[in-house]
């Protein structure tokens, strides 16, 4: 497992938290999220969620499954 950061906000004023979990790659988004960009997906072993971090336009957004 490593450090990941995931990040949420608009523009330049992104906030970000730390998650020791691993990155997946290959996991489709929710149906709503079809259009943005998937940025990276990260599983939390610890708390067995997943947090996806993806984009549209200058708003990034974190999907908690």
């Amino acid at each position: 497992m490593q450090q990941l950061s995931v990040c949420w906000g608009i523009g330049d004023m992104l906030m970000c938290g730390m998650i020791e979990g691993v990155l997946i790659n290959d996991m489709p988004t929710p149906p709503q999220y079809r259009k943005w960009e998937l940025e990276r997906t990260v599983y939390d072993p610890k708390e067995d969620k997943i947090y996806q971090q993806v984009r549209s336009g200058n708003i990034t957004k974190v999907i908690v499954w």
